[in-house]
């Protein structure tokens, strides 16, 4: 802290009178997060989708009963829930990280999601973000069930 007994330093000015060394800002040293911290904040982020889902079809349950709709489908398609599930879950991490930088999971585990150049991240960055996330682990997910397909049909016995 400094000395409020000491008179500031005058700063050195060009001829102009503006100042000759600009301070820049400093930028907070960015870390990549590790698998194991980016793992936590997914499974918190599916336990926090899961309780709201759950919430979500209990009222929708309560409002079908109300209306006399009981056991009468409302959406054309066979099961209306997984597209519904999936583009919920979606809006959530898209809204969560464009607006607040993180969801909560991200909240809970310290992590912040920004542009390359430490900026906010943008509505089309975040969509893109998870879009690949959801598209990545389709993907992924597939290749594992037919790997353990494969083993388990192979398997002797």
């Amino acid at each position: 802290m400094p000395d409020p007994w000491t008179p500031p330093r005058e700063e050195k000015r060009d001829d102009s009178g503006r100042p000759t060394r600009r301070r820049r800002k400093k930028r907070p040293r960015l870390e990549y997060a590790r698998f194991g911290v980016r793992f936590l904040a997914r499974a918190i982020d599916a336990a926090v989708l899961l309780a709201i889902g759950f919430v979500a079809g209990l009222i929708t349950a309560m409002i079908m009963a109300m209306m006399g709709m009981n056991g009468k489908p409302v959406f054309p398609l066979p099961s209306g829930g997984p597209p519904l599930s999936l583009l919920g879950a979606l809006a959530y991490h898209v809204v969560s990280e464009r607006v607040g930088g993180a969801t909560i999971g991200k909240i809970v585990c310290s992590l912040r999601v920004i542009e390359d150049d430490s900026t906010r991240l943008s509505w089309s960055g975040a969509v893109i973000r998870n879009l690949a996330f959801i598209i990545d682990g389709f993907f992924v997910g597939r290749r594992v069930l037919v790997h353990v397909e494969v083993r388990t049909a192979a398997a002797p016995g």
